[in-house]
């Protein structure tokens, strides 16, 4: 876990999630919605949010094609439970990727 600016950060790779992209996890109650950054390049990329429904904060047509924001609800959803408890600070890193599943 990477501590940035009072946020506990996990960067997961493609291969901890089955996506093509990295993902970032931000454990953190600072924002009005709990969210993941979707990484395109480097750090950039694009915010979704974790509740239902899984939505794109800001546009993300021209960043990702439609198969890969389906790809990415889909994998939301299938961790959503996951992903609310680390926001929540309820488990720690390690809980989060022993119980994510890959898309």
């Amino acid at each position: 876990m990477k501590k940035w600016i009072g946020y506990d950060i996990d960067r997961l790779s493609p291969s901890a999630t089955g996506l093509s992209y990295s993902v970032l996890v931000v454990a953190n109650r600072y924002f009005d919605l709990p969210v993941i950054k979707v990484l395109v390049d480097g750090d950039n990329g694009q915010i979704f949010t974790i509740g239902e429904p899984v939505r794109c904060v800001y546009e993300c047509s021209g960043v990702f094609s439609e198969s890969d924001i389906e790809q990415i609800k889909r994998w939301i959803d299938m961790n959503r439970k996951t992903l609310l408890e680390y926001w929540n600070g309820d488990i720690d890193s390690s809980v989060l990727v022993a119980n994510l599943q890959k898309i």
